[in-house]
């Protein structure tokens, strides 16, 4: 997955109903009942669930981590160079989109 915010969060939608539908092996056209909610399945392996995890909530993490080690890892050579290309003159915090930005 890369490190930007998916454009619209119908993607994520579509490819977590294709998981459902792996999970409960169903028809995605066909309406049945569930044994067990989407949102009791998604909870950690700890409470004795499945631990799957939502592909909205992940992407922010990652975003998250990212956003991260650009503010803590000056030395690291990676983010030397996506601070000297995007970031030249402010801080990363400090960035505002282009009005053209697509999220590509």
């Amino acid at each position: 997955m890369s490190q930007t915010l998916f454009p619209d969060q119908g993607w994520c939608h579509r490819v977590e109903r294709f998981a459902k539908s792996f999970l409960w092996k169903g028809n995605l056209k066909d309406r049945f009942w569930h044994p067990v909610s989407r949102k009791k399945v998604c909870k950690s392996k700890n409470c004795g669930e499945l631990g799957l995890r939502r592909l909205e909530d992940m992407n922010k993490a990652f975003l998250a981590k990212l956003g991260w080690f650009l503010a803590v890892e000056e030395d690291c050579l990676w983010v030397r160079a996506l601070k000297a290309k995007y970031f030249p003159s402010s801080s990363f915090l400090n960035y505002r989109k282009s009005k053209g930005y697509s999220g590509f």
